[in-house]
């Protein structure tokens, strides 16, 4: 049973001596007990472990403190960005990303031009993303294609689809077998294939290319020609966005659907230009299909709201 786990008996006191044990995974388990319970007189002797050069439960330390909502931690973990320990850095900024605290976004935007370390970098990309700051996008470009693993690329675009809509959802598709991965995509595209099919009766050649469109995105993904999936679900993406535009459709610039549609089509636009640029695996198309199913979502949400409007 960990220290800190439901039902143990032994004091906040007693864990905080702990962290001083000779035993060291004694001190990391007391450090990480801590963190789970959540006391707010564990916040100083934890924020001494984090930011000793020399202790050796650094990142344990940031982890816990990340699980304590106070001031305290707050302006801790924000110092700990320029920390000369690799993992204690990554740890503050995972850290700040799940405080859900505004005020990290500027620190964070300004300490990320300067990160050496890639899994780092990564790191501060989803914090802002979590955040709520489109900053990251900037990064987003230049490394979809440069990113040499598998696990790099997935968090690069796990990190950008907390911008996009429910990460969760994105993440299982994400982590599914490969032969899991490839049906659900076909599922997902047929049925925007049969969508727009349907809508061509009504709107004609314009329904009827999207289909098209959407249809060659998903034999291109079958064959892993990853970058003809984005090119086409981009092309399709701006389409909708430029036809609600076209209809005479407006919204409050402040509509968090408008606004998250835009940023859909926008992010399937640095994918495009990666693509051509210098190419995307599989995650960048993962990430074009998920982008590509919130704008059509959102798009049918803000239709049907205007088609109930009176006069």
């Amino acid at each position: 049973r960990a220290l800190g786990s439901p039902g143990n008996v032994l004091a906040v006191e007693e864990l905080v001596a702990a962290l001083d044990d000779s035993q060291l995974e004694v001190r990391r388990e007391a450090a990480r007990s801590l963190g789970q319970i959540g006391d707010q007189r564990a916040v100083a002797p934890l924020i001494d472990k984090a930011t000793d050069p020399v202790a050796d439960i650094g990142e344990e330390a940031v982890e816990a403190l990340g699980h304590i909502a106070a001031e305290d931690s707050y302006y801790a973990l924000i110092g700990l960005l320029a920390d000369s320990r690799d993992g204690v850095r990554r740890g503050a900024a995972q850290a700040l990303g799940a405080f859900e605290d505004e005020r990290a976004i500027a620190p964070i935007e300004e300490r990320l031009p300067a990160e050496p370390d890639l899994s780092v970098r990564l790191a501060l990309i989803e914090a802002l993303a979590r955040l709520g700051s489109t900053h990251a996008l900037g990064q987003v470009r230049g490394l979809v294609g440069a990113l040499g693993t598998e696990a790099a690329r997935k968090q690069l675009a796990h990190a950008v689809s907390y911008l996009l809509g429910d990460a969760g959802v994105f993440y299982h598709l994400l982590e599914l077998d490969r032969l899991d991965q490839e049906e659900r995509v076909a599922r997902l595209l047929e049925r925007s294939v049969r969508m727009w099919r349907r809508a061509a009766a009504v709107f004609g050649p314009r329904a009827r290319q999207a289909a098209d469109s959407i249809h060659r995105a998903a034999l291109a993904f079958e064959r892993e020609g990853y970058n003809e999936t984005v090119v086409e679900l981009r092309q399709v993406a701006a389409g909708v966005a430029d036809g609600l535009v076209r209809a005479g459709r407006r919204w409050p610039t402040d509509d968090p659907r408008w606004q998250r549609l835009r940023l859909n089509v926008t992010v399937l636009a640095l994918l495009r230009r990666a693509a051509r640029e210098q190419g995307v695996e599989r995650e960048g198309a993962l990430l074009a299909i998920f982008a590509y199913e919130q704008v059509t979502a959102l798009a049918r949400q803000l239709v049907r709201e205007t088609e109930r409007r009176p006069g």
